[in-house]
Order: structure tokens, then C-alpha cells, then sequence
């Protein structure tokens, strides 16, 4: 019951902060003419590689070795934030130094340097903001996350619909970015203030010190390098080419296929890495691992198929016609997307082992080789170009996590395994595609996903794609339901006995 309430609560925080951000992209799409928009996508990701650098590598060992201090050593949690606020601060200086040094040299951002240092000001604080959420995650407070959630959220979306209706302009926007990230810091320190005082201990920092020194460094290469390379590097590279409009097309892509591939997937990956963490100091790490690959997958088929299918209608109605050549690099990024989720299982793996170093290592290889497609590739074919470039450092990255993981007992999902999961969402894609031959306009959309979606649980209890967790659910289920259901989930959880 309490891994159910944590996964809600994790849902909650995910669907409202990427719907309320994909309504906030829209809003902004549609006040602004589509190179605006492809300007403010360039702009926001320079500030996202701020808060980047900030904390790239702090939070997810922050979450990770909380939710291990919280279960061998909870007496030490205080020290452990008197440590992580030391190191915060000096990441910020740093970053703060370096990005002045950038506006002192006249980098041409396409807006002035004062906005600029305005929005790296916000930025600043949404770092924290993001610090102190990792703590909580790693306490496995998601009550608290989801809060912070419920209340900043909404007022962000609010914020942005009023400027779109009084005084649209791309300048008002990027102000509203910055006001509201010192908002999301003043509500989360609110939040979390029953969490114990930092207090230095130097039994604690002989003890974990240099450990977490060491994995927060090693995190932090692979964070800047995968935040390089996969999060919206190509809106930066597309824009410097003066493809302005293809970079707003792949940003909206690129805003849609990870929505889409967080929003079910990453309810799950959300609790995963408190969980691992303890489950490896219990010598039951290896099957957590597989569990968790299973059931990404699973989950990531009820969104993937649906969104590669009506693509073209998802657009349409929220962004308009004049974006409909964001339609084929959303599909491809969907696919791409997809893949990326194959790695999670070796990525635990190694991150579990503190073997965050070799992620770095594979990180450092597939940024350097973004990098030369990129300017070979991107900044003379355009957007198309684009979606390949980050397709083809998907596969790299994929093959890198899995290489190194096996040496610490990664077992990568047999292939009968992962062709029970995709042959019934293959299936029902096809089943779906003939429906919407009888079907027209964008309200076609609802139908076919429910078909879909019946159809494909159906078809992964038929193939035996759940384990033994799924049959216990139904079984459960069994007990609990009226008469109709309960001959179906009696029938679901004899299916999924083991032989």
C-alpha cells in the first residue's frame, strides 16, 4: 500500500508539472510567431544548462545517498545536508563566474544582457528549488513532492496565460520564467521546513565524504554531457544554423515526446532509485532491476504507440496547423524515446555500484560524437537531420550503459521477454490504424486509445508479458470485482501462473 501511495504521489507531482509545462509551451507557441518561438526555446535552454551545472550530479545522489544514510545511519541525515549545502554553494559561485564571464564577452543571446542575467538569476533558484526536492525524494516524502507541485504549478500556468492575454511579447515571458522560479524556491523551503537543521559531524565526513565527493563528480560529467546531448542541444544547434523555425518544431518534439514518455513510464522510474538503493543493501538489487525494466516497458507501450498514431491530431489541436512539421520528428522522437528507456536497468545497475564514473566516460564519447554530427549533419540539413542526430546517440548511449553494466551482474531483459511486451502494442497499433480508416478529425483520438489500450493489456496477459506481480494483482482484483469482471481477472491470473 505504501509503494502504491508513493507512486501517486510521484504521479501527481509528474502530471502536473509537465501538463501545466506543455500548456505553458503552447499558450507561449501560440502568442508568439514561430522564430519567437524557436528564440525563446534557445534561451530557455541556456538557462536550463545553468541550473544544470548547478546541480548536475547533486540530485541524483542526493536521493540516493539520503534514502542510504536514512536506512543505516539516520542520525547522520543532518550532517549529510550540511555537506550537500556547502557543496551547493560552491557550485553556484562557479557557475555564476563562468556564465558572467560569457555575458562579459558579448555573446549574443538575441536579447539584452541584463534579461539574461535576470533569468540566470531565477535560474539559480530553481536549482535549489530542484536540490531540495531530491531530498525529499530521497526520504521518500513524494507527499511533500507532490505538494510543492499543487501549489507552484498552477500559479506558473496562471502567470503565463494572463501575460498571453494582456501583454504577449517574448521579453514578458522570459521575465514570468524568472519570477516564477524564485517562486517554486520560496514554496519548496516552506515545504520541507520540518526536515532536520544542517549540523556539521566529522565522524560523518570521515565516514561519507570523500565517497560522495567522488559520485557526485563523476554524476556531475553525466548529467552536463547526457544534459548536452539529450535535452534540447539540437533547439541551440538548429538556431545557431538560422533554422529558426525548425528549432521551434523540434523543441515542440521534443516537449511532447518526453511529456508523453514521463508521464507513464516516470510515475514508476520516479521511486525507483530510493527503492534500488535499499534493495541493494538487502542483496535484492538484481531483481528490482529486472522488475523495473519489465514494467518501464510496459508502461511506456501505453503511450508510445497511441502518440506515434495520431501525432498529426495531438498537434493539430494543440499547437495549430502552422506546426505541422513538428508531426514527423515527434514520431521519430517517440521511437527514440522508447530505446533511451532500454538503458535504465544498466544505468541502476552501475548507478547502485557508485560506478557513476564509467557513466561519465560513455556520456563524455556520445556528447564529443554529438557534437561532430551536429556540425556536420544538423547545421546543413536542418530538422530532420536533427531527429537522426539524437536517434543515433540514443542507440550509442544504449550500448555503452549495457557494455559496462554487465561486469556488476546486469542481465539485460531476455529478447522473448521484450518481443511479448512489443508484439501485443505492435498488434493493437495495427488493429487501431484500420479503425481510423472509418474515423475522421482529431475526435478519433479518444476511441482508438481506449481501444488501444484494452486491446493491449489484453494481449500482454494472452503473451504472459507480466510476472509474477501482475498475477498477483489480478488475482487480487479477482476477490474485489463484480461477477463479469471476476471471470475475466480469474482467467488473467491463471494465464500468469507460472507453469
Amino acid at each position: 500500500m505504501r509503494a502504491i501511495m508513493q507512486t501517486a504521489m510521484a504521479g501527481f507531482h509528474l502530471y502536473s508539472e509537465y501538463i501545466c509545462g506543455m500548456l505553458i509551451s503552447i499558450t507561449i507557441a501560440r502568442s508568439l510567431t514561430t522564430a519567437e518561438y524557436g528564440l525563446y526555446s534557445s534561451i530557455i535552454f541556456v538557462a536550463s544548462v545553468f541550473t544544470l551545472s548547478v546541480n548536475a550530479g547533486m540530485n541524483i545522489n542526493v536521493t540516493k545517498f539520503v534514502a542510504e544514510v536514512k536506512h543505516k545511519s539516520p542520525d547522520y541525515l543532518a550532517a549529510f545536508f550540511h555537506l550537500v549545502n556547502r557543496l551547493f554553494l560552491i557550485r553556484l559561485c562557479i557557475a555564476i563566474s563562468i556564465i558572467a564571464l560569457v555575458i562579459w564577452f558579448d555573446f549574443d543571446f538575441g536579447v539584452s544582457a541584463s534579461l539574461v542575467a535576470f533569468i540566470l538569476l531565477g535560474a539559480s533558484f530553481k536549482a535549489r528549488y530542484m536540490l531540495n526536492l531530491a531530498i525529499m525524494k530521497g526520504i521518500r516524502r513524494f507527499d511533500k513532492v507532490a505538494l510543492v507541485s499543487l501549489i507552484v504549478n498552477p500559479l506558473n500556468l496562471l502567470a503565463v496565460i494572463i501575460c498571453a492575454v494582456l501583454l504577449p511579447g517574448l521579453t514578458n515571458f522570459l521575465i514570468i520564467y524568472a519570477v516564477t522560479c524564485l517562486l517554486f524556491w520560496l514554496v519548496v523551503i516552506r515545504i520541507s521546513n520540518d526536515l532536520p537543521s544542517a549540523q556539521f559531524n566529522e565522524q560523518f565526513e570521515q565516514h561519507y565524504r570523500s565517497r560522495f565527493i567522488k559520485q557526485m563528480i563523476s554524476a556531475t560529467f553525466v548529467v552536463i554531457f547526457a544534459g548536452f546531448t539529450f535535452r534540447q542541444s539540437q533547439v541551440l544547434v538548429l538556431q545557431s544554423s538560422d533554422f529558426l523555425e525548425a528549432a521551434g518544431f523540434f523543441n515542440i518534439a521534443f516537449i511532447l515526446s518526453g511529456a508523453a514518455i514521463t508521464l507513464v513510464p516516470g510515475i514508476y522510474k520516479e521511486i525507483l532509485l530510493p527503492k534500488i538503493v535499499v534493495a541493494r543493501e538487502n542483496k535484492a538489487a538484481v531483481g528490482e532491476v529486472l522488475q523495473a525494466e519489465r514494467y518501464l516497458i510496459i508502461l511506456a507501450g501505453l503511450v508510445i504507440f497511441p502518440l506515434i498514431i495520431y501525432a498529426k491530431e495531438v498537434i493539430a489541436l494543440l499547437y495549430g496547423e502552422r506546426y505541422m512539421a513538428a508531426v514527423q520528428p515527434l514520431q521519430w522522437l517517440m521511437f527514440f524515446k522508447f530505446i533511451g528507456l532500454l538503458k535504465e536497468g544498466a544505468n541502476l545497475t552501475l548507478i547502485s555500484h557508485d560506478k557513476q564514473d564509467v557513466l561519465a566516460w560513455v556520456n563524455a564519447g556520445v556528447f564529443a560524437l554529438m557534437c561532430l554530427l551536429s556540425l556536420l549533419l544538423v547545421s546543413n540539413y536542418g530538422l530532420m537531420a536533427a531527429v537522426w542526430v539524437y536517434g543515433s546517440l540514443s542507440i550509442v548511449q544504449l550500448i555503452g550503459y549495457m557494455r559496462f553494466a554487465k561486469p556488476f551482474d546486469y542481465k539485460m531483459m531476455p529478447i522473448t521477454s521484450l518481443l511479448r511486451i512489443l508484439i501485443p502494442g505492435i498488434c493493437m497499433a495495427l488493429v487501431v490504424m484500420f479503425l481510423n480508416r472509418y474515423m475522421d478529425g482529431w475526435w478519433r483520438v479518444i476511441p482508438g486509445s481506449i481501444v488501444f489500450i484494452i486491446g493491449y493489456v489484453h494481449l500482454l496477459v494472452f503473451f504472459r508479458a507480466f510476472d509474477t506481480t501482475g498475477q498477483r494483482l489480478f488475482h487480487s482484483l479477482q476477490r474485489k470485482s463484480p461477477q463479469p469482471l471476476k471471470i475475466y481477472f480469474r482467467w488473467a491470473s491463471q494465464r500468469l501462473t507460472p507453469e
